[in-house]
């Protein structure tokens, strides 16, 4: 059977007649009891004690009885199919009397002191909904009930926006693993052709006060001018603290990208080196003589020299998904970073504390150490990236550019994605 919310039942007596506490069946039966106890003539004294905690118990039994049916009412009849209690479901004015709580009206209703409905103010989720009006936004949620794309769609986001949505959340979210069935997305986009500075300065106005809307009116009026109507302009996934959120926001002269509440950008940055190295060992090569093997064959990365036991840093953020050991690279690790980049570190002599396959590591983060396990020479780390799962010269491929905000343009979008993150 399902349980219930405790105060949204209500219990009372089933309409079943038997006799009352007070009725004599009840009074005989005790007088009864209290005849056994003392009726102990011609027995044993072990008897003598059996029969009179016998008796004992039965008027014990009796009292019981006796103030439970005078506090909740008559017992159950033996065609009483309900139960020893009728339950009836509490509305919503019920239960909110018990609680001590204002009585709830349908939405732009209230309740003046004759008891009349008069109009009164809208919920609380309405209220956000005309607050994101006023500034030109229109809020749009949906529950995940499958795959983060089957939620996009629902949203209505093509299939391109909604891949450049999932991009913004690259190492925050692992759309496979993290997403829950129930968990909500929140989408703000704008209204038509309303201009977002325009949109942002209302809406900060509208959550955020004066202070706000002063500080959201001073951000760079390019803001997203340029951008695809199609792409809402705030993001949220997730409930309550363990909520992601991302903000488009365009840079003077930059294309549009998602940054975090903090001002970070979402877009992959790669540092071009894992590692503090002596020298370059060995150049990436698509033909070299293997100093192990003596063939020729590609070498996909390159050796960067160092001593054992200098600390190997992820250039990127990403997920680990190997930590091991492979013939020829010895103790090696496999990152996948945001699509489609991929590196690779080996020859290690030992992992950092703790690493495993499936852990989230972010740009800088240790994850090992130099060695010389596997098919090495000399101490150095092996060091390759992958572009579409294609090897390319870690030294010269093009890796996404830092773009971080600093300054007054931070300080600036901070305020202004306080005031959006209020809407949603």
């Amino acid at each position: 059977m399902t349980s219930l919310p405790p105060d949204s039942l209500s219990v009372t007596p089933s309409d079943d007649t038997l006799s009352t506490p007070h009725s004599s069946p009840f009074v005989e039966a005790a007088v009864a009891s209290i005849a056994v106890i003392g009726d102990t003539n011609g027995l044993s004294d072990s008897s003598r004690r059996l029969k009179r905690v016998a008796g004992t118990c039965a008027l014990a039994a009796l009292c019981t009885s006796y103030f439970l049916i005078a506090q909740h009412g008559t017992p159950r009849t033996d065609n009483d199919d309900d139960g020893f209690f009728s339950m009836q479901r509490l509305d919503d004015g019920e239960l909110a009397q018990r609680r001590g709580l204002p009585q709830s009206t349908p939405a732009g209703k209230g309740v003046n002191a004759g008891g009349k409905t008069v109009a009164g103010p809208a919920p609380i989720v309405d209220a956000m909904q005309a607050a994101a009006a006023a500034a030109g936004l229109q809020v749009r949620t949906a529950k995940v009930e499958g795959s983060f794309d089957a939620s996009a769609r629902q949203l209505g986001l093509d299939s391109a926006t909604a891949l450049k949505v999932a991009h913004a959340f690259d190492g925050a979210i692992d759309f496979r693993r993290d997403l829950r069935k129930g968990d909500s997305i929140t989408l703000l986009f704008r209204n038509g052709s309303t201009a977002p500075a325009s949109a942002a300065r209302t809406a900060a106005s509208t959550a955020g006060g004066p202070a706000a809307a002063t500080a959201t009116a001073n951000t760079n009026t390019t803001h997203a001018t340029a951008v695809d109507a199609h792409w809402p302009v705030a993001v949220k996934i997730g409930d309550g603290k363990d909520a992601k959120e991302v903000f488009l926001h365009r840079q003077l002269g930059g294309e549009p990208l998602y940054y975090a509440k903090d001002g970070s950008s979402t877009k992959p940055s790669f540092s071009r080196y894992p590692l503090v190295f002596t020298r370059i060992s060995s150049p990436f090569s698509l033909r070299r003589l293997d100093p192990i093997t003596h063939r020729w064959q590609e070498h996909e990365g390159v050796d960067l020299a160092a001593p054992v036991g200098t600390p190997i840093r992820a250039t990127a953020n990403g997920r680990v998904i190997f930590a091991g050991w492979k013939v020829g690279y010895g103790k090696v690790v496999e990152i996948q970073n945001a699509p489609p980049y991929s590196t690779r570190f080996a020859h290690m002599s030992r992992f950092f504390k703790g690493l495993h396959a499936g852990q989230t590591v972010k740009r800088g983060e240790v994850i090992g150490y130099v060695g010389t396990t596997g098919w090495a020479t000399g101490p150095h780390l092996h060091f390759e990236v992958r572009v579409n799962q294609v090897a390319m010269n870690p030294l010269t491929v093009p890796l996404p550019r830092d773009n971080r905000l600093a300054g007054d343009e931070k300080q600036r979008f901070i305020a202004q994605a306080k005031a959006l993150s209020a809407l949603m």
